[in-house]
């Protein structure tokens, strides 16, 4: 039996928690000649590190992709920008191009082709705007769903599956941190994951992952943890 209903637990977003720029920051950072170089820019490091715990809480102290749980207020983990800072670095500062990830999904996130128009010269104000999810206008409900418990799925149609391939939702560590939240052992998570490796294409990363998975779980017995 599970022990949580997680397409409930991460059904959230971040429409209406994003956050508002004071009056000097809007100056600044809707600036035309802001450039990736600025980042890390000494000018912004308060802005960015209210607009991070901001963002973090209002995703629930969870990965904005993977929904996995993030370390206490965000500290280690990174700000990523949902469209690039190569694509668009006059974006760089905007809200609703940041969000608060875990690192796996930083580094392995796909950074091409998040936007719908690549030549778009303003940032998108709509869902449609985006070729991934954007948690400050889309709901991950409406994108993703969590298969028998334990597997990341996006849904056909949506932003899901682009979302699933940019950011490696395939993941092992995925798969146990939601065999985690449930608190399914042994016989029972084994057999989910022994239907699922059948099912999968073989030599595909889902099926590599999966194994990962299977073995770690081996190991974990082996250990008695």
């Amino acid at each position: 039996m599970l022990t949580k209903n997680l397409n409930k637990v991460f059904d959230y977003t971040l429409k209406g928690k994003t956050y508002i720029p004071k009056r000097i920051e809007f100056r600044l950072i809707y600036n035309k000649n802001i450039k990736k170089s600025d980042w890390n820019n000494s000018n912004f490091k308060v802005y960015r590190q209210e607009l991070k715990l901001k963002h973090y809480f209002g995703q629930s102290m969870r990965c904005a992709y993977c929904r996995v749980q993030l370390r206490a207020d965000a500290y280690w983990e990174d700000l990523d920008h949902i469209v690039s800072q190569n694509d668009k670095g006059s974006w760089i500062f905007y809200p609703k191009n940041l969000i608060v990830t875990c690192e796996p999904c930083n580094r392995l996130k796909n950074a091409n082709l998040t936007l719908a128009n690549p030549k778009a010269d303003r940032f998108p104000l709509f869902s449609n705007g985006f070729n991934i999810f954007n948690p400050h206008f889309d709901r991950w409900s409406d994108h993703f769903e969590i298969i028998n418990g334990i597997f990341l799925k996006g849904k056909q149609n949506t932003k899901g599956p682009a979302t699933y391939e940019h950011c490696h939702l395939y993941r092992s560590d995925v798969i146990i941190y939601y065999v985690d939240q449930q608190r399914i052992w042994n016989v029972l998570t084994m057999r989910r994951l022994t239907h699922k490796l059948k099912d999968s294409i073989k030599g595909s990363n889902e099926e590599i992952h999966i194994l990962k998975a299977i073995n770690h779980l081996i190991q974990r017995k082996k250990y008695n943890l």
